[in-house]
Order: structure tokens, then C-alpha cells, then sequence
């Protein structure tokens, strides 16, 4: 199964300004030290997992081959999701 779902097009052809937003969000999270940026972009990992069902980290892993695994990863991202954010809330309300 390919996971190659670009169309073909010719090198350089293409700006993924979607990707270079989230590169820059990766850089302000780390200088601003913003725990809540990092909680967004776990959710952003979880979402489409949950729609596809099939999450990567560092290899594919499917929902229907290896369901534990799968699991795992996904509660995983979703719950640092809502720990770094309430943690960053919880500073805003000292």
C-alpha cells in the first residue's frame, strides 16, 4: 500500500505554506516555551489519525493490523493534547 498521495508535478512547484505555518508555530512553542502550541499540534496529529485510521509514528501503524499499538499512539497524542493546554491554563489563572 502507497502513502505517496502527491500529484504529479514538477520539482519545486508549490509552496506548502500549510507545513511552513506549523514549522514556525514548532519555533515559536519552543523560544516562547507555549505549551499549549505543542497540546494544538498533538491534536493535529490525532485528528486525521482518528478520521483514517492509520497514525505514523516513526512507521505507519493501522487501526485494523495492529489495534493496541494503534490505540496507544492516539490516546497518547490526545491526552499531552489536553495536559499541555490545561497546564498553560492552569498558569494563566495564578
Amino acid at each position: 500500500m502507497s502513502f505517496d498521495r502527491r500529484q504529479r508535478r514538477g520539482a519545486g512547484s508549490g509552496i506548502r505554506w500549510i507545513t511552513l505555518g506549523a514549522l514556525a508555530v514548532v519555533v515559536a512553542a519552543v523560544v516562547f516555551n507555549f505549551q499549549w502550541l505543542w497540546g494544538l499540534l498533538f491534536l493535529f496529529w490525532a485528528a486525521p489519525s482518528l478520521a483514517t485510521g492509520v497514525t505514523f509514528l516513526v512507521e505507519p501503524i493501522h487501526r485494523d493490523e495492529n489495534p493496541w499499538l494503534y490505540w496507544i499512539i492516539v490516546t497518547m497524542w490526545l491526552g499531552l493534547s489536553v495536559a499541555l493546554i490545561a497546564i498553560d491554563l492552569a498558569q494563566l489563572a495564578i
